[in-house]
């Protein structure tokens, strides 16, 4: 029960904080200077001919190659 109280306590405090960072002039340059990092990059790889940006995907669940052993061997 002490768990659940703490941890409702924690997501509101949460919520607030961002709300914070949100409505600040920080975050919003934060934000103005990626889209326009996304954009020009975007613009590159369809008028430049460049290369496309590779975003690792991770869901596929090979992040790490693990030693193949067969039944019977050690």
């Amino acid at each position: 029960m002490a768990i659940a109280l703490l941890e409702k306590g924690r997501k509101t405090e949460e919520k607030r904080l961002n709300e914070e960072w949100k409505a600040s002039g920080e975050w919003e340059e934060l934000r103005n200077t990626e889209m326009a990092a996304f954009s020009a990059q975007h613009y590159a790889e369809k008028h430049d001919n460049a290369s496309k940006q590779r975003v690792p995907q991770t869901y596929r669940g090979k992040r790490f190659k693990l030693a193949k052993y067969k039944l019977g061997k050690a």
